[in-house]
């Protein structure tokens, strides 16, 4: 499992799949196909990945656990965004406390 959620994790693996395991006892690889730039705020770090889905199968909303060779188990909530696309947004707080 992962221990920390990191960009650049992610954006080394644009291009391979992961395995997404459904309801059901259903599973699928879905390809990372995007992930984007990082937006820095004050308080905050975003980013977003998005995954390809295969024809015919349909993934509603909702958190589900992936598993990748390199980056290992991940839970991510997944949203549909058409065209048999996947998004999952990062919000990371950063911290603000002196010392």
């Amino acid at each position: 499992m992962m221990e920390t959620i990191e960009r650049d994790g992610f954006a080394a693996e644009v291009g391979t799949g992961f395995i997404l395991n459904a309801a059901g006892g259903h599973s699928v690889e879905i390809k990372l196909v995007t992930v984007s730039e990082l937006k820095e705020r004050p308080s905050n770090r975003s980013f977003s990945i998005v995954f390809q889905v295969p024809d015919g199968f349909t993934v509603e909303q909702g958190l589900y656990d992936l598993d990748h060779e390199r980056m290992g188990t991940l839970q991510l909530f997944l949203v549909p965004v058409g065209d048999n696309r996947l998004e999952s947004v990062f919000n990371l707080l950063i911290d603000t406390a002196d010392g």
